[in-house]
């Protein structure tokens, strides 16, 4: 798209790279932006067609008050009729809360939530209606996005323990990037 310009900065990349699962973070050789709504088109369905074949991939997302958060997905992003939550405890969820917001940069304001270790399963979903990561007994998910890739939900999950990550429990996406992070990888 003409004037496209991506959310993910390379110092942001690094930063999030240093949360990676080891073996993935010393075989990368590079991230690819797989996905946008404003190039590819805003369809839940064109997402997951699209990240049916990737592993390990970084959802980032924007959100219309500037907050900038995500997670991580160590499994391929695909709906399938019946199916919970799947995923790994490689998954994790983060915030680099609203730009300008930490004198520091980026570097400063990057919060990453790992999955507890014992805790709740439900580390990502994929649904024809939304995609999420995270969840708990509550049934609240640390990321929901819904179907038309507009809007979204961030709350307090048990599988993270993380604090709702956009600028509120209600968020309106202003941009939504998949990126796939490529490498060496035995599998």
């Amino acid at each position: 798209a003409t004037g496209f310009e991506p959310v993910l900065t390379s110092a942001m990349a690094g930063l999030l790279a240093e949360s990676l699962p080891f073996e993935t973070r010393f075989a990368t050789t590079g991230w690819r932006l797989a996905f946008c709504p404003c190039v590819h088109g805003a369809s839940l369905g064109t997402l997951y067609r699209t990240g049916e074949d990737l592993k390990r991939t970084i959802l980032l997302i924007r959100d219309e008050e500037g907050h900038v958060f995500g997670g991580y997905a160590p499994m391929p992003w695909f709906a399938k009729p019946g199916r919970l939550y799947y995923g790994t405890d490689e998954a994790f969820v983060f915030s680099f809360g609203k730009p300008g917001a930490s004198e520091g940069g980026p570097e400063e304001s990057l919060r990453t939530f790992p999955a507890l270790p014992g805790g709740q399963t439900m580390f990502m979903f994929a649904g024809v209606d939304m995609l999420a990561m995270g969840g708990g007994s509550d049934a609240k998910a640390a990321l929901t996005v819904q179907s038309d890739l507009l809007r979204g939900t961030s709350h307090a999950a048990e599988t993270f323990a993380n604090p709702p990550l956009a600028s509120g429990e209600d968020f309106i996406v202003q941009q939504l990037e998949l990126w796939v992070v490529e490498g060496d990888f035995n599998d």
